[in-house]
C-alpha cells in the first residue's frame, strides 16, 4: 500500500504539472467561485448597494466568496455540458462525493433510507442521514416512504431553475444543526428572471434501454420592488433490464483460470459457464424447477420431476436428482425482464417570491414553495420457497403431525416417500412483482428581513413547512391461504369444480379429489388446493385462480412532517486595525412528526416471509440558539497579508435526547496574495432519528435463503465464512459438515433503541458526535494572459456512537468475523442464537445500536488553468480525492477496519474538463476516473490466484464529449455522447460475501460505475 501512494503520489504532480502547463480550466473551489457568483448576479435583481452573499458554511455576510472551508461549486452550466438530466444526478457524481457510493436507481434488492426509488445524497461516505441537504440555505425537509425516512430524497429538488449548487465537504452543526456532520450540499435557484424559458432534454442509450426525457419550463417577472419567478418540469427514466446488458445477461462465477483463460467456475454439462442461478452471490438468479428433498437419508437431497428418468444413480423413477448444480434447471428466461435500473418519473412545480415593502427597514416579503411528485417502482422476479421444517411449517409433509392439518399432503410422491422422506420444499419460479412508490411532497417557506436600527445590522424571519405524503405497494404471500391451501380434505360431493384439485398418478392419494378444510367448514371462502409439486408450478406455470388466491399486493402509507421556525440576526460589532468584526447569532425551532402505517398483512404478521411490522409514530422537537464570528486578526503585515479567524458555537436541545453543544474554529491566513492557508477544527453531532428511537418490537421469518451457510460449499475454502459455516453446522448436528443446505428460516426481532434498552438488548441509544478537521491551502500565481489556481485540502472526520442497524447482514457480518471472534460470540456474533439440532438458524436480534466509530481521510485536489487561444477561451478543470482511510469499528473491542482500495471503496476519484467557447459555441470533453479496487488480499488471494477468483478491477475510465451553439435570437442546443467508448463496469467473481462483492450481474454493484452504457443526449432551449 505505502508503495502505491508513494507512486500514485508522483503521478499525481506530474499530471498536475502536465495540467497547469498545457491546460487552461474552470473553477470548481469556493476562491474561484466569485466569477460565477457574479455570473449569477447579472441576472438577478440586486436587493442592496454593496454585493454582499451568504455562502454555504457561515450565516454572515461577506462582500466576497471565500471560505476557511473547502467549499466546492457547480453551475448549471457545467451540468448541462456534461450531459446530466437532473439535479439528482449532478449531486451522485464522483465530482461531489468524491467516489464514495451512492443509494441511486440501480441500488435494487436493499433496504434503503427512505424506500425504494429515493435517492439520496453521502458525502465522504458516512452515509446520507450525516448530510445535510439545504434548498436556497434551508433544510430540505426528509421525503419517502416506510419507517426509515430520515435522509432528504434530492429527487424532489427542481432542475431547470438551479443556478449552481454549493457543497461544503466539512462538518457543520454548529452552523446547520444536526445531520450536517460530513458536510452541507446547498442548492440555489435563480432569482430576478425576466423572461420565459422552455428546456426540452433527451438521452438515448445505444443499447437500449435506461433512455432519459425530460422538458420544463421557467418563467419570471422584475419589478421595481417585487421579482417573482417559477418552474414546472417533468422527468423519467425508463427501466434497464437485466437482459439488454451482456454483462448482466448471464452472470456466471465469473472464474477463469490465469494462465489458460479455462473457465474454471460452475459449468453446465457440456463445460460451458452456468448462468444463474449459481449458489450464494451468484448474481441474484433465482434456483426454480426442483425441489428440496429432506427425510431419514441424512443432508437434504435435490430432486427435478422429470417422467423420463428411471431409477438408479441416485434417480428415482419419475425424478432425476440435481444434487449437482450442473444438473438443475437453467434459469427461468423471465429472469431477464428483471429491472437493473429502476424506472422513475418526477413531477416538479417551483415557485419563489419577494416583494419590498419600503418599511420597517426596507423589510421585504419573500416566499417558497415547492411541491414534487415521485413514482418509482421495480420489476423482480419473486420465487416461492417454502420451509416445512421451519417456524412456519409451510411445505409438503409425510408421516409427519401436529402441525394443524393432515400428516400426509395428498400430493407428496409415493417415490420420495418409499426412500425415507417426510418434508419437501418445491423451489418455483412465481414470476414478477412490482414494487412501487408514490411520494407526494410539498415545502413551503415564508419570510421577512431587513435592517434593524443599527449600523449594518440585519433580521431574517422564516417560517418553513415541508410534508412528505409516500404510499407503497408491493406483492406478497398470503400466509393464512397458505395454510388453508396445504391443509386439505377430501372434497365432498358438490364441492364447486374451481375449488378441488384431482391427486395425480404416483401421489399418496392418487385418484382422489381434494379441497381445502376451510371451503368445508366455511363454505364461500374460495380456497384454492395448492399442488405446487409438479414441473409446470415449479417453472412458474402456476394455474390462475391459485396464483391469485396465494399472492397479491399489500399497501401501506408513510407520512413524514417538518416545521421550522427560525431568526437571524447578522452584523458588524466593531473595528480592529485589520477591519471590521461580524457576527451572527439566532433562534431555530424544529417540529418533526413520522407515521408509518404499514399494510395490515405486515401488522398481523399475513405476510409470509416478511417482517411483522408495527405502525411506526413519533415525535420530536428540537430547540437551538447559534452564534458566529467573523475577525480580521492582521493584515498588510510581513507574511500576513491577511489573516482572519471564524467560530460558530450551537446549543441544541432535543426533546427525546437532550442537549449538546458544537463548535467549529476557521482560519484563513494569506501570507502573499497568491498563497493562502485554510483550516478547520470543530465537532458535529447527530440526534437518533424519530425511527431509530422509536421503533416498536418487530418479528417475522426469514426464508432460509438468508442462511449464510446455504451452500457454503460454493464459497471460498480460506474464507472466514467457509470455515465458520463448517465449525457451527458440525457443531449443532453432531456431525462433519462439508456441505449443507438451509431447510428452514431464522425468525428476527426488530426494535428501535428505546425498546432495546427496556428489555436489555442495549444499554440504549447515544447520539452521534463526530470531529472534523481540515487544512489546505490555495496558490493563484500572477501570470500574464493567463490565469492558474491549486487548492488541496486534507481532511479528516471521525464518528463516535454512530447510531445503525443492519438486518440479515448481522448474519453475514457474524460469519465473516475471523473464527477468534466467531467462536467467543463476540462483535455481532452476540446477536445471533445458536442453530437447531438439524443446523438451522433459529433467532436474530436486530437492534438499532451505537457502534464505537467510522472514520474518514483523504485529500483533495482541484486544479485550474486558463487562458484565451485564438478567438476563443480554453479552459480545463481537474479534481480529485484520494481517500486515505475509510473505517469501520463495531466495538471499543475491535480493531477498526480499513476499507479503502477494496471494491466500492476506490482509493482515488478524479474528473477532467476540458471547455473551449468559441463565438457562439462551446465545446466540451468530460472525463471521469475510478481507481483500481482489490479485495483478493482481504480473502488472502494472490492477484493470479489458481483458484481463478478475481475480486478486483481495474482502472475505471468514461469520456464524454458535447457541444452547444447559442443563437442571437435566444434558442441554443447542446448535443454530446456520455460513455464515448461503450466503457462496461468492471467484472468480479462471484462466491464471495461481507458487502465488498455486491454484483449486478457480472459486474460490481457501485455507483461510480455506468451501467447505461454509451448514449446520445441532446437539450433544446428556447427563451422567449
Amino acid at each position: 500500500m505505502k508503495q502505491f501512494k508513494n507512486k500514485l503520489l508522483k503521478t499525481s504532480f506530474f499530471v498536475a504539472a502536465a495540467i497547469s502547463a498545457t491546460f487552461v480550466g474552470g473553477f470548481s473551489y469556493a476562491q474561484d467561485a466569485k466569477n460565477s457568483e457574479e455570473k449569477t448576479k447579472v441576472e438577478e435583481k440586486k436587493n442592496t448597494a454593496s454585493e454582499v452573499v451568504v455562502i454555504t458554511g457561515s450565516r454572515i455576510r461577506r462582500d466576497e466568496f471565500n471560505s476557511s472551508s473547502p467549499i466546492e461549486v457547480i453551475t448549471r452550466d457545467e451540468a448541462i455540458l456534461a450531459g446530466t438530466a437532473t439535479t439528482t444526478e449532478v449531486l451522485q457524481s464522483s465530482a461531489v462525493t468524491s467516489g464514495s457510493a451512492q443509494v441511486n436507481n440501480a441500488f435494487l434488492g436493499f433496504v434503503t433510507e427512505g424506500g425504494p426509488g429515493s435517492n439520496t445524497v453521502s458525502l465522504r461516505g458516512l452515509g446520507a442521514v450525516r448530510t445535510l441537504v439545504l434548498l436556497n440555505g434551508r433544510r430540505l425537509a426528509p421525503a419517502g416512504t416506510r419507517g426509515q425516512v430520515a435522509p432528504a430524497d434530492i429527487n424532489t429538488l427542481p432542475s431547470s431553475i438551479v443556478s449552481r449548487i454549493e457543497v461544503l465537504k466539512d462538518g457543520a452543526s454548529s452552523v446547520y444543526g444536526s445531520d450536517a456532520v460530513a458536510g452541507v450540499v446547498n442548492i440555489i435557484t435563480r432569482r430576478g428572471i425576466n423572461d420565459t424559458t422552455f428546456e426540452a432534454f433527451t438521452d438515448q442509450t445505444f443499447d437500449g434501454g435506461a433512455e432519459q426525457y425530460s422538458a420544463s419550463l421557467v418563467s419570471g417577472k422584475t419589478g421595481d420592488n417585487f421579482q417573482v419567478s417559477g418552474s414546472l418540469e417533468y422527468n423519467e427514466t425508463k427501466a434497464l433490464l437485466v437482459g439488454d446488458r451482456d454483462w448482466s445477461r448471464c452472470p456466471t462465477d465469473n472464474r477463469y483460470d490465469p494462465v489458460t483463460r479455462a473457465f474454471l467456475g460452475v459449468a453446465n454439462l457440456d463445460g460451458t459457464p452456468r448462468c444463474f442461478p449459481i449458489g450464494v452471490n451468484g448474481g441474484g438468479g433465482i434456483a426454480q424447477d426442483y425441489m428440496v428433498v429432506s427425510g431419514f437419508f441424512g443432508s437434504p437431497r435435490r430432486y427435478n420431476v422429470d417422467p423420463t428418468t428411471v431409477a438408479g444413480g441416485g434417480n428415482l423413477n419419475g425424478y432425476k436428482l440435481v444434487n449437482a448444480l450442473a444438473l438443475r434447471p437453467q434459469a427461468n428466461p423471465g429472469q431477464l425482464e428483471d429491472d437493473i435500473y429502476s424506472p422513475v418519473k418526477t413531477y416538479n412545480a417551483y415557485l419563489n417570491g419577494s416583494y419590498d415593502l419600503r418599511a420597517l427597514g426596507n423589510a421585504e416579503l419573500y416566499g417558497e414553495f415547492m411541491y414534487s411528485h415521485r413514482e418509482s417502482e421495480n420489476n423482480s422476479s419473486r420465487q416461492l420457497s417454502l420451509d416445512p421444517l421451519g417456524a412456519d411449517p409451510l411445505g409438503y409433509h409425510y408421516g409427519i403431525s401436529g402441525l394443524g392439518y393432515p400428516a400426509d399432503n395428498p400430493f407428496f410422491p409415493t417415490a420420495l416417500a418409499a426412500i425415507g422422506a417426510y418434508a419437501i420444499n418445491p423451489l418455483i419460479y412465481w414470476g414478477h412483482s412490482k414494487t412501487g412508490s408514490e411520494v407526494d411532497y410539498y415545502r413551503t417557506s415564508v419570510g421577512i428581513k431587513g435592517d434593524l436600527p443599527y449600523k449594518n445590522w440585519k433580521y431574517d424571519l422564516n417560517l418553513l413547512h415541508s410534508k412528505s405524503k409516500g404510499a407503497y405497494t408491493f406483492g406478497s404471500f398470503n400466509k393464512a391461504h397458505l395454510y388453508q391451501s396445504f391443509d386439505l380434505v377430501v372434497a365432498p360431493t358438490g364441492t364447486p369444480a374451481n375449488l378441488v384439485v384431482t391427486a395425480p398418478t404416483g401421489t399418496v392419494g392418487a385418484g382422489n379429489s381434494y379441497t381445502c378444510r376451510v371451503n368445508v367448514t366455511n363454505p364461500g371462502t374460495g380456497c384454492i388446493p395448492a399442488n405446487l409439486l409438479t414441473d409446470a408450478a415449479m417453472s412458474g406455470n402456476i394455474p390462475a385462480d391459485l396464483r391469485a388466491w396465494l399472492f397479491g399486493d399489500i399497501s401501506g402509507d408513510t407520512d413524514y412532517t417538518q416545521t421550522t421556525a427560525q431568526l437571524s440576526l447578522d452584523g458588524d460589532l466593531f473595528t480592529l486595525p485589520a477591519g471590521k468584526v461580524s457576527a451572527a447569532l439566532g433562534f431555530e425551532f424544529r417540529w418533526d412528526d413520522l407515521n408509518d402505517t404499514p399494510p395490515i398483512e405486515m401488522q398481523n404478521g399475513n405476510a409470509y416471509n416478511l417482517t411483522k411490522s408495527g405502525i411506526t409514530k413519533g415525535k420530536d422537537h428540537v430547540s437551538e440558539v447559534f452564534a458566529e464570528i467573523d475577525a480580521p486578526l492582521l493584515a498588510n503585515k510581513p507574511l500576513v497579508k491577511e489573516l482572519k479567524a471564524n467560530l460558530s458555537g450551537r446549543f441544541t436541545d432535543y426533546d427525546s435526547y437532550g442537549s449538546s453543544s458544537t463548535y467549529k474554529l476557521g482560519l484563513n491566513w494569506t501570507p502573499v496574495s497568491t498563497f493562502k492557508v485554510r483550516g478547520t477544527l470543530g465537532t458535529s453531532f447527530r440526534a437518533p432519528g424519530i425511527f431509530e428511537q422509536k421503533l416498536g418490537g418487530q418479528s417475522g421469518f426469514y426464508s432460509s435463503a438468508v442462511d449464510p451457510c446455504n451452500e457454503f460449499e460454493n464459497e471460498l475454502p480460506t474464507s472466514n465464512l467457509y470455515k465458520n459455516c463448517a465449525a457451527a453446522l458440525t457443531a449443532a448436528t453432531g456431525a462433519p459438515v462439508t456441505d449443507w443446505l438451509a431447510f428452514a428460516g431464522p425468525e428476527v426481532f426488530v426494535v428501535g433503541g428505546d425498546l432495546a434498552k427496556q428489555l436489555g438488548i442495549t444499554s440504549g441509544l447515544k447520539a452521534e458526535k463526530s470531529k472534523a478537521s481540515t487544512l489546505g491551502m490555495v496558490w493563484q500565481p500572477e501570470l500574464t494572459g493567463r490565469s492558474f489556481s491549486f487548492a488541496t485540502d486534507w481532511w479528516r472526520i471521525k464518528v463516535e456512537d454512530q447510531v445503525d442497524n443492519f438486518g440479515t447482514s448481522i448474519l453475514s457480518l457474524c460469519y465473516n468475523e475471523s473464527t477468534t471472534v466467531f467462536n467467543a460470540k463476540g462483535g455481532f456474533c452476540g446477536l445471533v442464537d445458536d442453530r437447531d439440532g438439524n443446523g438451522n438458524l433459529t433467532k436474530f436480534k436486530d437492534p438499532y445500536t451505537n457502534v464505537a466509530a467510522q472514520a474518514a481521510e483523504g485529500l483533495d485536489f482541484n486544479i485550474r488553468y486558463k487562458q484565451d487561444i485564438g478567438t476563443g477561451s480554453l479552459r480545463v478543470t481537474a479534481r480529485a480525492t484520494w481517500m486515505w482511510e475509510q473505517s469501520f469499528q463495531l466495538s471499543a473491542d475491535d480493531d477498526a477496519e480499513d476499507s479503502v482500495g477494496r471494491t466500492r471503496y476506490p482509493e482515488v476519484t478524479g474528473d477532467l474538463t476540458v471547455n473551449y467557447e468559441w463565438k457562439d459555441w462551446t465545446f466540451n470533453y468530460f472525463l471521469e476516473a475510478v481507481s483500481a479496487m482489490n479485495t483478493n488480499v482481504y480473502y488472502g488471494l494472490a492477484d493470479n490466484n489458481a483458484s481463478g477468483y478475481q475480486f478486483k478491477t481495474e482502472l475505471y475510465t468514461l469520456h464524454s464529449i458535447s457541444a452547444r451553439y447559442e443563437s442571437p435570437k435566444k434558442w441554443s442546443a447542446t448535443v454530446g455522447i456520455n460513455n464515448i467508448f461503450n466503457e462496461d463496469p468492471p467484472s468480479i467473481s462471484s462466491g464471495a460475501s461481507g458487502g465488498y462483492t455486491y454484483r449486478i450481474g457480472n459486474s460490481l454493484n457501485y455507483s461510480g460505475y455506468d451501467y447505461r452504457g454509451r448514449s446520445l443526449f441532446a437539450r433544446f432551449t428556447k427563451t422567449f
